[in-house]
């Protein structure tokens, strides 16, 4: 039998589980907006049905790039724990250390003004200039 610190354990990291793939439809929707209205590229983005898809596994969040109902590439992975945002090094696996959290509600915001539809949002020598 579980004590009652354990079952208060395991209901917040639940909570925060849910708190964190919320976080991780709002990066997606802030994504989606930019590739509707991005100036340069917005026809390119329309024809091409660019959007991205997520697949929840145990550890990490993988919000995808997906072009042609294909999935292409991975955009980040996000920690389900923490809510940590992650630059990918391959198709499996994260670059170390986070480069934002989707519970962060000022990383969000300036996610807004700063979100790149290629992937520059996630370079950490750009964070300290973009989000600082």
């Amino acid at each position: 039998m579980k004590t009652y610190k354990q079952i208060r354990e395991l209901v917040n990291e639940q909570v925060n589980q849910a708190a964190v793939i919320k976080g991780a439809e709002e990066y997606m929707k802030i994504g989606r907006e930019k590739y509707k209205n991005h100036p340069t590229f917005k026809d390119l983005y329309a024809r091409q049905k660019n959007d991205l898809d997520k697949s929840v596994g145990p550890k990490y969040i993988k919000i995808y790039n997906v072009e042609k109902g294909s999935r292409r590439s991975i955009n980040c992975f996000i920690d389900k724990n923490t809510g940590d945002v992650l630059k990918p090094a391959s198709f499996n696996a994260p670059a170390k250390g986070p480069r934002g959290n989707v519970l962060d509600r000022t990383y969000m915001t300036n996610l807004k003004r700063n979100y790149d539809t290629h992937g520059g949002h996630l370079y950490r020598q750009r964070i300290g200039r973009i989000f600082g």
